[in-house]
């Protein structure tokens, strides 16, 4: 009974009594620790608490001062929420303020940008600017030789005048409506007309003529439907 007794004792201090039958530890134990069938077991008993480690040498639990006496190099500090006061730049808070109001409101609407109508045409402002036309507008004759990709609308006093290639039509008194039909007359043309309407301040759809006189033989009549585009 005596013996029996005994061999339970050292089974329970010394764990496998076979220890070629116990499993290697992976990784290798850190320092300050022993491998005993598979598990790290600290040198240090009692083992040591969380602020302390265990000296290899000395077998002794010595405080943790600084991650250079730490084995793994780093020592765990639980972060904890920051009482300090989120300090605003007054700087930063008077340049904001300072913004103009269409520019901090564009800073912050982050919304996708909204395509905005084009206004409706108002004869008394927008018979004027510059337009680009397709198809583009030629001649390539004898006595008259142009290519036009745009054209101009311009009230002058009491005329509306649009400028196309070498040509000044003209419209007498100005319109009052969306509507414009200005001409001029040449050599080898008459009339040479626009008639057309505006859909918007911004769009307008027209028919070009170069009605030919017989004049210049090598120069042929034009009729085309052109579209144009505020510039």
């Amino acid at each position: 009974m005596r013996r029996s007794f005994y061999a339970l004792i050292v089974f329970l201090f010394f764990g496998c009594a076979d220890e070629t039958n116990c499993p290697d530890c992976y990784p290798v134990c850190r320092s300050g620790y022993v491998c005993s069938c598979g598990e790290c077991v600290s040198l240090c008993n009692p083992p040591c608490g969380d602020e302390e480690r265990c000296n290899p040498d000395t077998r002794e639990c010595e405080p943790i001062t600084d991650a250079a006496e730490d084995p793994d190099g780093v020592v765990d500090v639980p972060l904890e929420p920051s009482s300090d006061p989120i300090i605003e730049d007054p700087l930063v808070e008077d340049i904001i303020e300072e913004l103009p109001a269409d520019l901090e409101r564009d800073l912050i609407d982050v919304s996708d940008p909204v395509d905005e109508e084009p206004a409706p045409f108002d004869p008394s402002i927008h018979y004027n600017g510059v337009f680009d036309i397709t198809p583009c507008l030629s001649q390539t004759c004898t006595d008259i030789a142009y290519t036009a990709c745009q054209l101009s609308f311009n009230i002058a006093g009491p005329e509306l005048r649009v400028i196309v290639g070498p040509y000044t039509l003209v419209q007498n008194p100005a319109p009052t409506t969306a509507s414009f039909g200005p001409y001029t007359t040449h050599m080898c043309f008459d009339p040479v007309r626009l008639t057309g309407t505006f859909s918007d301040a911004d769009h307008f759809s027209a028919r070009w003529e170069e009605t030919g006189t017989g004049s210049c033989p090598t120069c042929p009549s034009k009729d085309a439907t052109i579209a144009g585009v505020r510039h």
